[in-house]
């Protein structure tokens, strides 16, 4: 009886030992950028698609994730760690993460392949020379077109004369997407201002700077840019804009539901879902010059209607009917209910 019971643990824990993780299972490392919504998303979307293709964490993949906050120089420790390490593959998301992980690994040259995803304009801001194969790196570029948002800004307010257009000159995309969304306000006689901020001030002194000017403009126009996408910031940004009675527009779908006007937005989740394909691809033998990098399939719209009506706003219903997402907002409880 006792050899019986000592054989069935025996086997039990072989078993045991045959689900759990093996040197043999790749390894894969996660850089994430900073704290915005939009970085979570898009590690959710990479993950969650992962597990749809058979990758179980702790069994047949091994995957962990650092967030950088933010510091560019902490970014370029990791991943210098990471270079030690040789991991089968680095994820970079954000511009920045990515930026910070081709000043360390130099991809072109590099054994470990780099997937990118959440990068706003890859192919302006230094992360890829063009959407053309690239050696050592590939990945899914966020791109929500300036002239499309602007065009669409016009469309709901048709008459407004001076836009102000914050943002922090340390993000790449925050200034092209800035200075971009300038020229055509101003192609098409709208007044329109870029207003610098400081990391170095914080957060709050930003907020306080908008506000400030909000009073002294029509819209607040918010770039692609990942620090005032923080939500804590984000949320300043807009309630203080609609103190002043004036409306806001931005580029998350995370904007609208802390009551942004209107977004015209990538979705940063189906980005991790395309970018884990890569991924899946690279794992499986296929080198990054094979995979060419691309932007995201589609970008959506999103509308306030509790920040409109608030406003006094009145949105065609043209535009309401291209909307993927309708907001109102719920005034006992100041929470954001999808409408449609």
């Amino acid at each position: 009886m006792i050899k019986r019971i000592c054989f069935i643990v025996v086997v039990l824990f072989f078993c045991c030992c045959l689900g759990c993780s093996s040197d043999d299972s790749p390894s894969v490392r996660v850089l994430q950028w900073g704290v915005a919504e939009v970085y979570y998303d898009a590690y959710n979307g990479l993950t969650e698609s992962l597990g749809s293709k058979g990758y179980k964490p702790g069994v047949n993949i091994d995957i962990k994730r650092v967030i950088a906050k933010g510091d560019y120089d902490l970014a370029k420790r990791v991943i210098n760690r990471w270079k030690n390490e040789s991991p089968d593959l680095i994820v970079t998301i954000g511009t920045k993460a990515t930026l910070a992980a081709k000043e360390v690994l130099h991809p072109e040259s590099s054994s470990i392949p780099l997937v990118f995803v959440g990068c706003a304009f890859p192919h302006l801001t230094g992360v890829i020379d063009s959407y053309h194969p690239q050696k050592g790196i590939t990945g899914i570029g966020a791109e929500t077109p300036v002239r499309e948002r602007v065009n669409l800004l016009l469309r709901v307010l048709p008459h407004i004369k001076r836009v102000v257009i914050p943002y922090f000159p340390d993000n790449p995309q925050a200034g092209i997407t800035a200075t971009e969304a300038r020229a055509i306000l101003e192609e098409k006689g709208v007044r329109a201002i870029t207003l610098a901020l400081s990391k170095k001030e914080g957060p709050r002194a930003a907020v306080r700077k908008i506000g400030k000017i909000s009073s002294q403009c029509d819209v607040i126009y918010l770039p692609t840019d990942p620090v005032l996408y923080v939500p804590s910031t984000l949320k300043g940004v807009i309630d203080e804009a609609l103190s002043k009675g004036k409306p806001t527009t931005g580029v998350t779908i995370n904007s609208v539901k802390s009551g942004a006007l209107l977004a015209l937005y990538s979705d940063y989740y189906e980005q991790g879902v395309e970018a884990a394909d890569m991924v899946d691809m690279v794992l499986h033998g296929t080198p990054p010059r094979k995979i060419a990098p691309r932007p995201g399939q589609s970008h959506y719209l999103a509308i306030n209607i509790g920040s409109a009506r608030a406003l006094g706003i009145n949105i065609p219903r043209s535009i309401m009917l291209e909307a993927r997402e309708i907001i109102d907002i719920n005034s006992d409880k100041d929470a954001p209910k999808l409408v449609h």
